[in-house]
């Protein structure tokens, strides 16, 4: 089976400002879901019965749901506000996290209403 485009979904802000994309792709044995870059990118591929859910939840821009699978999948998202924000707003509080063995573990940022959260590990 040829790996097929099947839909992209634009994420906005509520202001309807374009935040990302997620690309799904049906391949063979299930889906592969990915987004836009955001200090780093995203894709996973799951069987068909563990991506139709959230497959569904993105469709239905049910951002909380898509966040609760792995909060990676969803870096623009704040949970506590329960909205999108574009990167540059994020980037006011752009910190990493440097593991003892000098590797980095993690981004953090802050929404702009002040909410602290792993934007990227």
């Amino acid at each position: 089976m040829n790996d097929s485009k099947l839909v992209t979904i634009a994420v906005r802000t509520r202001d309807g400002k374009r935040v990302g994309d997620f690309e799904i792709r049906e391949v063979e044995g299930g889906f592969t879901i990915s987004r836009t870059p955001f200090v780093n990118h995203f894709s996973v591929t799951l069987p068909p019965a563990e991506a139709q859910p959230l497959i569904d939840a993105i469709k239905r821009n049910d951002w909380h749901t898509v966040n609760e699978f792995d909060p990676e999948i969803l870096p623009w998202y704040c949970p506590e506000c329960r909205r999108n924000y574009r990167e540059q707003a994020w980037r006011k509080g752009l910190s990493m996290t440097v593991d003892p063995d000098g590797w980095v573990d993690g981004f953090h940022g802050r929404c702009p209403r002040g909410h602290r959260r792993m934007i990227a590990d």
